[in-house]
This record gives C-alpha cells, sequence and structure tokens, in this order.
C-alpha cells in the first residue's frame, strides 16, 4: 500500500516544548504570610518578581492561599518597569474557599497564550476586591524581591525577603529551521517565479537588491551578477519540488510511545498518511 506523506509545515519551521518551573518560592512551614485586604480606609496587594532567561509560553502558576471565608482574589501578571510592576499583561479572577490552612491553588494558562520574552523581569501580584474576607498569601521560604501597592496603586520600591509562595511554570519553545532555499530572493522560503521575476528585474536594472538578497542570487558564487544566474535560477524553479524536509526532535510527549526519542518524518515514512509537528497547548 501507497501511503501520500502530507507536512503541514509552515515557513520550514517546527517548534517543540520543554515544560519547566520558571520560577519556584515553595511556602515556608511557618503558618505566616502576606495580609489581603481592602477596605475603605487601606488595601493592600503584594507581587513576586520572578526573571525569566528563555522564551516560553506561560503554563500555570500555583499560590499558597487561606481565607478565613469563601472570597475572591485577582492574580496579575505585569512586566518590569525599573524594577517595580509596569504595564499589565494579563489578569486572573479566582474563588477562594474557606480554610483555616494554606493550601495550593493552581491555575492553568496555557489557552490564554502568554509569551514571556527571555532575559525579562516579570511580576506576578494578588490582591483581593473581598471587604469583609481575611486573605493571607503564605510566605515562602525564598528570599527574593517583591513589592506592595494600595491594591495596584502607587507600587512600593522592591523589598528583599521572603516572597509569597509561588510556583510558575512554562512552555520554553525551540525553534528549528532548514532555513532559505538556494535562490530565495525575496526570503519567503520559497524559490519560485517571484524570485525569478526579482533577479531578471536586477539584471536589467529596473530592480534594487540589498547585501543578502544580491548573494542569494549569485547562484555560481562568481560576485556578479549576470544572466548565467538568472538560468541557474530558472533550472531551481523547474525542478521537481522536494517533497519535504527531514529533521529530528525529541518527542516530548510524555503519553506517546516513543518519548523521550527523537523522531522526524522520516521515522513515520510508509507509516501514516499525514502528520503536523507543532504546539499542541
Amino acid at each position: 500500500m501507497f501511503y501520500k506523506i502530507i507536512l503541514l509545515f509552515l515557513f520550514n519551521l517546527t517548534f517543540s516544548n520543554d515544560r519547566s518551573i520558571i520560577f519556584n518560592a515553595p511556602p515556608s512551614t511557618l503558618v505566616s504570610g502576606f495580609d489581603l485586604y481592602n477596605n475603605e480606609n487601606i488595601s493592600n496587594s503584594v507581587a513576586d518578581r520572578f526573571y525569566i532567561n528563555n522564551d516560553y509560553i506561560l503554563e500555570g502558576f500555583s499560590l499558597w492561599m487561606k481565607s478565613d471565608i469563601n472570597s475572591t482574589i485577582t492574580v496579575k501578571l505585569f512586566s518590569d518597569n525599573f524594577n517595580s510592576p509596569g504595564d499589565l499583561i494579563y489578569e486572573w479572577p479566582l474563588n477562594l474557599a474557606a480554610s483555616d490552612f494554606f493550601a495550593e491553588i493552581y491555575t492553568p494558562t496555557v489557552s490564554f497564550c502568554i509569551n514571556l520574552t527571555s532575559n525579562s523581569y516579570y511580576w506576578l501580584s494578588v490582591e483581593t476586591p473581598d471587604s469583609v474576607a481575611n486573605i493571607s498569601w503564605q510566605h515562602s521560604i525564598l528570599n527574593s524581591y517583591y513589592s506592595t501597592s494600595d491594591n495596584g496603586i502607587d507600587w512600593s520600591e522592591s523589598i528583599y525577603g521572603p516572597v509569597g509562595a509561588t510556583s510558575i511554570r512554562g512552555e520554553q519553545i525551540f525553534t528549528f529551521s532548514q532555513g532559505y532555499p538556494d535562490g530565495d530572493i525575496n526570503f519567503d522560503f520559497y524559490t519560485d517565479v517571484l524570485d525569478v521575476v526579482i533577479g531578471v528585474g536586477f539584471v536589467l536594472g529596473n530592480e534594487q537588491l540589498d547585501t543578502d538578497q544580491i548573494l542569494a542570487l549569485d547562484l555560481n558564487f562568481d560576485s556578479y551578477i549576470d544572466i548565467l544566474d538568472i538560468v541557474l535560477l530558472v533550472e531551481l524553479v523547474l525542478e521537481d519540488p522536494t517533497m519535504m524536509p527531514d529533521f529530528s526532535l525529541e518527542d516530548i510527549n510524555p503519553n506517546s510511545e516513543n518519548f523521550g526519542q527523537n523522531i522526524g518524518p522520516s521515522f513515520y515514512n510508509g507509516v501514516v498518511s499525514g502528520y503536523y509537528f507543532g504546539k499542541a497547548g
């Protein structure tokens, strides 16, 4: 039986994910915490600062909280602005059940597709609109930087000490690229008639190309752009297209029978009629 292998592939890019704990401030064995409140006279919110050294999609976060009655909190994610919470990125209203003990509250966030940029600081804050409940965010054993605020207004200078107990998870994004094919003058990852039109226009003096485009068009590597390069370019366009690029990436799906193995298109040759490599969220 013959199988037609179809690769759903955008710009020759594929992505793999590595789920990681990107900030870990585990709860202390003590029962102390930050008091969160909101009344007519005074209110208080707290934000933990964390640092990202790779590009991630925010997968979820855990907070260790308690409240004396059923109540509501608002968790907010901010960018950094000179060591204080800056622009609001996203916010989540969460319900707390009454409890005498601190408990982990986990919130999944993958569906929101929040991109965290490498080499950047961010802030995760907790506040409450509830004017009756006594809410506490448990202290962590980790000493790091945090800030307090009148429910998101006038943040204090960052303070070093026990932060709010938090665990933040992310999916690191790796990008794989085959690079630009030979003769791809407009860098759209395809060598086609558009590149021929641009190349001919340049030879005739009707098109301007930058240095990178000229290097891409110099297909015989003689440091000149002339009709010989155009002939080679046309031959590239007329060649039978490669069915698909081949590559090998680690299978990170723990439920897959190939978990931990390096797989790619050739791994499934003659086995499947279609496949897709990408983020499944």
